[in-house]
């Protein structure tokens, strides 16, 4: 036997390795096969071809039901996992809404004070004085200022805002 058959059969066996992979991983789950089962005087690549699809449709069948069951045991663990998580998504979206709705009526709130602070409470009405025209508004006052306290004295001292 020369080196080139000895080469030549060593590439056709490596090729058939390859291609038969892949073809009988692609038809796997046909029932047709692509390698017939050998006959009484079979070819010595017939019987090799035949053993390795044999082989590879028993790997992948065995892979295909160990990959089930790993799936079928992680499968209810992955469920309740996704339920929790979903269920502190949701739990987490009604507190932030919780919150959100207790800052906007606290900030209304101290929005509030402030213009009652600043303005005054629009609660109060303001008093509405009814003279002639001729009368002038300054002259006359009905609230009289108070006089100042004594320079010794702590207390504070009250101006009254008569223009306005």
């Amino acid at each position: 036997m020369n080196i080139f058959s000895h080469i030549l059969k060593t590439a056709l066996c490596a090729g058939l390795a390859l291609a038969s992979a892949s073809l009988w991983a692609q038809t796997a789950q046909q029932s047709q096969k692509p390698v017939k089962p050998y006959g009484s005087n079979p070819n010595i690549f017939h019987v090799w071809a035949y053993k390795t699809q044999e082989g590879v449709l028993g790997t992948a069948k065995k892979a295909g039901g160990a990959a089930e069951r790993g799936v079928a045991k992680v499968k209810p663990s992955v469920d309740q996992a996704w339920d929790n998580t979903k269920d502190i998504a949701s739990n987490t979206v009604h507190k932030v809404d919780e919150g959100a709705q207790k800052a906007a009526q606290s900030a209304t709130a101290k929005i509030q004070e402030t213009k009652d602070a600043v303005a005054g409470k629009p609660q109060q009405p303001a008093p509405i004085e009814q003279r002639p025209l001729s009368e002038s508004s300054s002259a006359g006052s009905p609230a009289a200022p108070k006089k100042a306290a004594p320079a010794g004295s702590s207390a504070p001292t009250a101006y009254p805002v008569t223009d306005l």
